[in-house]
């Protein structure tokens, strides 16, 4: 049975509770994550605002608290989300919003080629991937042929024209653990590369003149990747066997 809460209750459980996104619960009761990324917040919000769920799969990668699987289930989303590392707080949400959520204890690599989506939610998780060529085929396997996948994640601002990827660890412009920085042109050839054509993009307005700057990227599935070049990079084809 669902656990009711009066106001002052539902306040008190909330901020019993360490977050990392900021929610709104329910009226006048909001989370307060100890650490509040603005810029990375105000993107997301104005993204997912374009985003159409309505009866569409949805699969998000690094839930985390679940701000935005439950925000894509409430409209109209079928949403499986996938963590290594939950939230407490994703939990006490699906048991308060009586969420029908497929929750996944796994990370993106664990994803088998089984089950295809719609729309692919992957927010601030590409940076902090070791091996992020592994981790977008994976992934761009997951769509339907006319499928989206938005990304949120820290891009190179500074070099444009030529494909690049700047792979630091001890030298991060965050922190050890992002280490992989897409310009979005070497983002756009990847994915591509794979089968899905970037539709659109845009950066966090506050940041400019910044190294690495938050983007928001709109992709598509438009069409199967060539299987002799797969053949090559995969060690699929004769020669390399």
């Amino acid at each position: 049975m669902k656990e009711t809460y009066t106001e002052g209750q539902l306040r008190s459980k909330v901020n019993s509770i360490g977050w990392y996104h900021k929610i709104h619960v329910a009226q006048g009761v909001f989370t307060e994550p100890a650490v509040y990324f603005r810029e990375v917040a105000e993107l997301l919000d104005q993204g997912m605002a374009t985003i159409d769920f309505q009866g569409k799969s949805v699969l998000d990668i690094g839930t985390r608290d679940g701000k935005y699987a439950f925000e894509a289930e409430a409209r109209g989303g079928i949403v499986t989300a996938i963590d290594n590392n939950p939230s407490e707080g994703f939990k006490f949400l699906w048991d308060f919003y009586d969420s029908k959520i497929e929750f996944l204890p796994l990370n993106l690599y664990e994803l088998d080629k089984e089950g295809k989506f719609d729309v692919i939610l992957f927010f601030g998780v590409l940076y902090h991937l070791r091996y992020p060529m592994n981790g977008l085929r994976i992934l761009t396997q997951k769509l339907n042929p006319g499928g989206k996948m938005y990304i949120e994640s820290g891009m190179m601002d500074d070099y444009h024209n030529l494909p690049l990827l700047h792979c630091p660890a001890r030298n991060s412009p965050y922190e050890v653990t992002s280490c992989s920085f897409f310009n979005i042109e070497g983002l756009e050839e990847t994915l591509w590369s794979f089968g899905c054509t970037i539709k659109g993009w845009k950066k966090h307005p506050d940041q400019a003149g910044a190294r690495i700057r938050r983007y928001w990227i709109e992709a598509e599935k438009t069409h199967e990747p060539d299987p002799g070049v797969m053949g090559y990079w995969e060690g699929m084809h004769h020669s390399h066997a």
